[in-house]
């Protein structure tokens, strides 16, 4: 995967922040309450995009010397360990007027109303899903630590709330700073605020290929192929919004074969946390999966993508974006290869086809222009594999605009709770995804709501921002896919 970290001198643009001044909002309290948090997240959203155009100017500011560099929530700093022994030596302040867990007694040190927050930089967290060893991981921990020029904007001690940024690669900022104990949990992409900024609905058919090569594995002992595309198929469910549809089809060089019938619809949960029974039957087959040892000619991806075509039938939404997902060795691609391409263009289908091995391939000239000609992309993921959503980023930036298209200047309003640091009273998320200039989403800011912000107008705030949407529906329908979708990436 290519990856967006430019360690050259360039001359590049210096985005400073500028302060915006609070805006006149006339109105009710729920309406002006929402224009106000839309200003939030545009500003925010603004700064993120500004902080990636500076990266190679950030970057040399970012090292072992700079006291101003990331601080990971679950790890003090060796300075503080020295400084303070076991507790932080940050310039913490308790936030005693934390109305967002009652019933705890208040003199009681330790309770949520005195928890200590670090007012002076934001925190980071890193799941065990992404890949804290990558250069493009360390690169967007060390430009977005100035996200906190913004965030200081937002939050203060008087008027407290969390504010954040989930990057595409899977690492979470959170201002203010907390101690957490536990980091690697925590991953931002499966959560619903990140998903509704990045979600329109759509069915998705996973292709993975069982060919005899998919039992090969890299040089450098990682994992066996059809292993690291089992792995991201895990992740990539989790990744789905309420109402889309997914079904799974092995194929190899004789047979294409559907893992369910009809395709499962992914659940609504209150918080991401909880199980997905909706996927068992889904994930004990997957969890069976064997390469293929009897057949070792190149796989049929004709018959696979035909199978995927027939699943869409069965989708009860006309509306619904379709997308194919296939993960391969890539090897099919280099022969003669028919592509249903009448059948894709009809049914208005977006296909990715993920290559998790090493070796670049040596396409024909006949599948690239017909991939193409539909809008279809060919990407080489293996630098990005320990990182699997980061890897497939090319398919959640294309869902995130059409998201994006639709809402425009508008947040997204999250009303299911999904908390990340102890409190109980979050209502309401605040989203929004910020994108590079080439298009490809760099990750979803947002802002929590508690309910005593709110003073009882919920239910108003609720309608206002229904209201926004209706209108704003996507429709898959009336897409256009042709060459200016296309991708080709071989190495």
């Amino acid at each position: 995967m290519a990856t967006r970290v430019f360690l050259s001198s360039m001359a590049l643009l210096c985005v400073t922040l500028a302060v915006f001044p609070r805006p006149v909002m006339p109105g009710t309290f729920a309406q002006d309450f929402i224009d106000y948090k839309t200003f939030q997240m545009n500003m925010i959203v603004d700064k993120v995009g500004g902080n990636e155009a500076a990266m190679c100017e950030l970057l040399k500011t970012c090292n072992s010397t700079n006291p101003n560099c990331s601080r990971e929530a679950c790890k003090p700093s060796l300075e503080e360990v020295v400084q303070n022994g076991f507790s932080p030596a940050y310039p913490f302040i308790y936030v005693s007027n934390n109305t967002d867990c009652p019933g705890q007694d208040p003199s009681s040190n330790g309770t949520c109303h005195f928890m200590l927050f670090n007012f002076g930089k934001s925190f980071v967290r890193s799941p065990t899903t992404t890949d804290t060893g990558s250069i493009a991981t360390a690169a967007d921990m060390c430009a977005q630590r100035k996200l906190d020029e913004v965030f200081k904007n937002v939050s203060t001690p008087e008027d407290f709330t969390r504010v954040f940024f989930g990057s595409a690669t899977g690492t979470w900022r959170v201002y203010p700073g907390l101690d957490e104990a536990d980091c690697g949990g925590y991953e931002t992409r499966f959560r619903n605020w990140y998903i509704a900024s990045t979600s329109v609905p759509k069915a998705v058919m996973v292709l993975i290929d069982v060919g005899a090569s998919m039992i090969n594995k890299d040089k450098f002992g990682g994992d066996v192929f059809l292993e690291t595309a089992k792995s991201a198929t895990r992740e990539l469910l989790r990744t789905l919004a309420p109402s889309d549809s997914v079904n799974i089809i092995a194929f190899n060089s004789i047979n294409a074969t559907q893992f369910l019938f009809p395709p499962v619809t992914a659940q609504e949960r209150p918080n991401s946390s909880q199980n997905y029974p909706e996927y068992t039957e889904l994930q004990a087959k997957l969890d069976e999966l064997k390469p293929d040892q009897t057949h070792f000619e190149a796989s049929n991806i004709t018959a696979a993508i035909d199978k995927a075509l027939e699943n869409f039938d069965y989708i009860k939404r006309p509306d619904a974006l379709k997308v194919i997902v296939v993960l391969t060795d890539g090897r099919f691609a280099e022969g003669s290869v028919i592509l249903p391409t009448a059948s894709l263009a009809a049914a208005k289908t977006k296909l990715f086809v993920y290559d998790v091995s090493p070796t670049a391939k040596n396409l024909t000239a006949s599948f690239t222009t017909k991939l193409c000609k539909i809008g279809g992309s060919f990407i080489n993921i293996y630098r990005d594999v320990k990182n699997p959503l980061y890897a497939m980023e090319s398919f959640y930036s294309f869902t995130a605009t059409l998201h994006h298209r639709l809402m425009n200047t508008l947040a997204d309003f999250t009303y299911k709770l999904d908390e990340f640091s102890r409190f109980n009273e979050t209502v309401l998320m605040a989203s929004k995804p910020a994108f590079r200039a080439d298009g490809s989403l760099i990750g979803v800011a947002g802002i929590s709501i508690y309910r005593h912000m709110l003073k009882d107008n919920l239910d108003e705030i609720r309608t206002i921002v229904n209201q926004q949407q209706a209108g704003r529906k996507f429709d898959a329908r009336t897409m256009v896919l042709g060459p200016a979708n296309c991708t080709i990436q071989v190495k």
